[in-house]
């Protein structure tokens, strides 16, 4: 889909991509870069002259407890996000002009869908400390301000609006649809009473949130219900869509990234449905094993197709969640999708509908579980960072 004038004299998809990110000054992602080594050194001194007999008694006391509170006052603001408001937005296109090429829709250009729903301060794992709050989610969706890709965005208030037009406002208005949405107008929210039976049984498997919070997992399930919805109404008429999770690129948060489009990757299969690989497929797990053991195959934060099949896939994706409740089994989107084209589903056959992407070690930039989560949506970027200057 791509035009071959941009193939011209360049790399192979997947090389590394050109860095063009430069630190400036210090923002919120590096204060705790600057405060972390402060507090272990105030630990490491508090803990010496303790061990020494230089401090103590109430005063010895008094230094351990203000360092602790020091450490856990970090955490909540800058790991959890415990804070108010909205967090600040960078108006890049006030110290620099945005190129007409940015704005310019490009033949294999990709529309992205996401959306955000409050779902309040979340447990992320068994740990006391692993949250996530709103404050934290809404720094993690800033990049979409320097992505020039058009955008639909769902939202529930009118704050998420006013916040999602502010990250976009370097972009002209009509590159980005903002949808207000309730929860109570969506199927993927009309089973949260049986999810929520089933993850009640004291027997079933916890993870969290996976399998603890029925709203989590009904949020991640909205996701094919709206960009079904997407498709039928046929919002800016682009060749490809692309689901695209609300923090998919954090990791450019709080660093000075020029504006970027995601394009289509060479010799895509149109007939396909993109994603990231996390681990290789066994056909012959049953549902009940992926379900209940977390089995991954597939990443969820960034889903490419064409429209005609996307809307195939989102129609067997929810015929499948359906059958699934009714087996007494749920879990995220990742296990659905790894469990609906199981040997013993109706749906197996189109497994080859999917295409996992793999990157390795450091290519794109990526590190760690990155490549296996966020490998198909920097091949994207990658397609663009290779035919820009």
């Amino acid at each position: 889909m791509a035009a071959t004038w941009r193939r011209r004299g360049q790399t192979d998809e997947g090389g590394e991509t050109p860095r063009k990110e430069v630190k400036s000054g210090v923002k919120m992602k590096q204060i705790p870069r600057l405060v972390v080594p402060w507090l272990k050194s105030v630990f490491r001194i508090t803990r010496r002259r303790v061990l020494s007999g230089r401090c103590r008694g109430h005063a010895s006391s008094g230094l351990l407890i203000a360092v602790f509170v020091l450490c856990l006052l970090y955490h909540l603001v800058f790991n959890i996000g415990m804070w108010f408001g909205n967090p600040s937005v960078v108006h890049w296109c006030k110290y620099k002009e945005v190129p007409s090429y940015l704005l310019r829709k490009e033949p294999d250009e990709i529309t992205l869908v996401t959306a955000y729903f409050n779902l309040g301060t979340l447990k992320t794992g068994n740990k006391f400390w692993d949250y996530i709050a709103p404050y934290k989610y809404k720094q993690w969706m800033r990049p979409f301000g320097v992505i020039a890709n058009r955008m639909v965005v769902f939202v529930e208030d009118d704050s998420m609006v006013e916040y999602f037009r502010e990250i976009r406002s370097c972009f002209p208005e009509n590159h980005t649809e903002i949808i207000k949405v309730t929860r109570s107008e969506l199927w993927s929210f009309s089973v949260l009473d049986n999810v929520r039976k089933i993850y009640s049984n004291s027997s079933y498997p916890k993870l969290y949130p996976n399998t603890v919070s029925a709203e989590y997992t009904c949020v991640l399930h909205s996701k094919y219900e709206l960009l079904q919805s997407v498709i039928d109404a046929e919002v800016f008429h682009s060749p490809a869509l692309a689901w695209i999770d609300s923090g998919y690129f954090k990791n450019l948060d709080g660093i000075t990234t020029e504006p970027f489009k995601l394009l289509v990757p060479s010799k895509f299969n149109t007939k396909k449905v993109g994603f990231s690989q996390i681990w290789p497929r066994d056909p012959y797990l049953s549902p009940s094993t992926v379900m209940t053991k977390h089995a991954l195959w597939v990443s969820t934060g960034f889903i490419l197709g064409l429209p005609k099949v996307l809307k195939n896939f989102t129609q067997q994706y929810r015929s499948s969640m359906e059958e699934f409740l009714d087996m007494g089994l749920m879990n995220t989107d990742k296990q659905v999708i790894y469990a609906m084209y199981s040997s013993t589903q109706k749906f197996k056959k189109y497994a080859k509908m999917i295409k996992p992407y793999t990157c390795h070690q450091g290519q794109l930039g990526l590190y760690g579980s990155d490549t296996q989560y966020y490998c198909l949506g920097f091949v994207c970027k990658h397609m663009w960072d290779r035919i820009t200057p």
